[in-house]
């Protein structure tokens, strides 16, 4: 099974859940829900990983035949670091477009309040 391999790759980097979630730009709980067998990776997910860690050899992940490992790396350093730096601007751009929208709720709320007041 593809989490099962992927799980193996993760010990083997030293990876946790909420890094690779990070690092790879997946859904929350993804790789939870796919450990405890209540989703699968899907394309998406997988393409994600294989972007994102380019040593994972893909016919191993897919079919479990082969290294683990490719022994080059498919994608250079830079562009993998590229990768990682994009990831996280995406989660940061996120973050503050929620704390944005979180504001704007909190002014809606303190308008009607003032509206109800009698201010304005």
């Amino acid at each position: 099974m593809i989490i099962e391999r992927f799980l193996q790759y993760m010990s083997y980097k030293n990876l946790n859940d909420n890094q690779v979630t990070i690092q790879c730009n997946l859904s929350n709980g993804l790789i939870g829900a796919a450990k405890k067998g209540r989703s699968d990776l899907g394309r998406k997910a997988i393409s994600k990983i294989l972007a994102t860690y380019p040593d994972i050899n893909k016919v191993w992940l897919l079919t479990g035949e082969g290294n683990m490992i490719l022994e080059k790396p498919a994608v250079d350093e830079t562009a993998n670091e590229s990768v990682k730096q994009l990831s996280n601007l995406e989660l940061e751009n996120r973050m503050i477009k929620a704390q944005i929208k979180k504001a704007e709720d909190m002014n809606e709320r303190l308008l009607r309040i003032v509206e109800r007041m009698g201010i304005f």
